[in-house]
């Protein structure tokens, strides 16, 4: 488990526009299905750090969802996962991950 304070300042370019702080927390969990494979999963949610702009996919908070397994081989790992974004508030909305 994971929790955290983003404290982000003013953002500077061609006008500052001031950001508000926000959190950030998340889980995860591996089971072990058989000897060298287990699944994976894991949520993250995060607060949006931008001033209201009723622009719903950026006012809306991030969630994260993510699900995927391990096969174990050796001393070597892969991973295959897939990242889901339920709200649309993050980009992109989902990824496919390949890890080894």
């Amino acid at each position: 488990m994971n929790i955290g304070f983003i404290l982000p300042g003013n953002l500077k370019g061609h006008e500052e526009v001031k950001l508000r702080d926000c959190i950030y927390g998340g889980t995860a969990i591996e089971a072990s299905v058989w000897k060298d494979i287990s699944l994976l999963g894991q949520l993250f949610i995060q607060g949006s750090p931008f001033p209201k702009t009723d622009i719903s996919s950026v006012d809306r908070t991030v969630v994260l969802l993510f699900f995927g397994g391990r096969y174990y081989s050796g001393n070597n790992s892969f991973e295959l996962s897939f990242t889901e974004d339920p709200n649309t508030s993050g980009a992109p909305d989902f990824t496919l991950n390949f890890s080894f």
